[in-house]
């Protein structure tokens, strides 16, 4: 396992370079704009915002990057699965709201104790439910479900969205493997 982690990691340095290289080009190339015509009226401010959409860009490539090298410290203590879904879904109650989409929480009636690191858990149902919405261009429903089933605790995430054909099924796990314009392809391997 450690030496298939190190040649992913391998991989990792390699896609890495090839996947910042566009983010810092149109960096670059908006800078250098920005200072011929600044102070002129061909100076444009939104050059100025597609900037900073790259640099954070950046941002989230490299902390998944992090997430994803590193080996992981779990901090796993009893939290309530349902509290967890409740914060991650408050945090994207406004998405929810520009975009159209329902939340439906399809909770089992009792609460649900389960032993993780609830900020982890947390990281994989905003990735989740952040594909879900991504994949809702137009509104829909999300539903979130929970459900005992023998000694286990089920967590669904169901949505409207277009579905995926087997391509992208086959795909999924795949470092840097996405079909979002601004995707980094690592949200799903992270999680």
């Amino acid at each position: 396992v450690n030496h298939e982690r190190l040649v992913e990691i391998g991989m990792l340095a390699t896609k890495v370079a090839h996947e910042i290289k566009i983010p810092l080009v149109t960096i670059g190339g908006y800078a250098r704009r920005i200072n011929r015509t600044l102070g002129t009226n061909r100076f444009d401010r939104k050059m100025i915002t597609v900037i900073i959409d790259e640099v954070d860009r950046l941002l989230k490539i490299n902390s998944e990057i992090l997430e994803y090298s590193r080996a992981a410290r779990l901090n796993i203590r009893e939290c309530d699965l349902h509290v967890i879904i409740g914060d991650s879904l408050n945090l994207l109650k406004e998405r929810f709201k520009n975009s159209g989409i329902r939340a439906e929480k399809k909770f089992c009636s009792h609460s649900l104790s389960v032993k993780a690191d609830p900020e982890r858990l947390k990281q994989v149902i905003l990735n989740l439910v952040e594909n879900s919405v991504e994949a809702m261009n137009r509104g829909g429903r999300l539903i979130i479900r929970t459900a005992r089933q023998n000694d286990y605790i089920v967590l669904e995430i169901e949505d409207t969205g277009e579905g995926m054909d087997k391509e992208i099924l086959d795909n999924l796990f795949k470092l840097f493997y996405t079909t979002k314009e601004k995707g980094s392809g690592l949200g799903l391997p992270v999680s």
